[in-house]
């Protein structure tokens, strides 16, 4: 066996053993990330997107959130969107709904937050408020 040969070999093998240790981390080198769509909120969720247009990371959750700061796309928001079901949602700058707040209407979309909002990179709870049954 020649030494280019076995030098080939070893090159093959450690990248076979890199690509199997990066599958069990989950970690994908040269791929690119998935952006998601506002088609791509799901219903009765609060979705938020790290870029303007609903593009980027999507973050969502369901139901009312002391604190979304442990959410990446909740700590870089740049649009959202609520798709909730029934309920207007109420966001705050603060956990534990404290701070600003501000009501997005079911079905209300901001494709852009200012750079000026104070939610700008910044929610951190949510809560719904649904109309009472008649």
């Amino acid at each position: 066996m020649t030494n280019l040969f076995r030098s080939t070999r070893i090159k093959a093998a450690a990248a076979a053993a890199s690509t199997v240790l990066l599958a069990g981390t989950g970690v994908t080198l040269g791929a690119a990330p998935a952006h998601a769509a506002k088609s791509d909120c799901p219903a009765g969720a609060l979705c938020v997107w790290t870029q303007p247009d609903y593009r980027g990371t999507m973050g969502k959750v369901y139901g009312n959130n002391n604190d979304l700061t442990i959410y990446y796309a909740f700590n870089n928001v740049k649009s959202l969107y609520n798709n909730g079901n029934d309920c207007d949602v109420a966001i705050y700058t603060g956990k534990n709904r404290s701070g600003y707040s501000m009501t997005i209407d079911r079905g209300d979309a901001i494709p852009e937050l200012s750079v000026n909002s104070v939610f700008y990179n910044d929610i951190a709870s949510n809560y719904w408020s649904c109309p009472w049954p008649a």
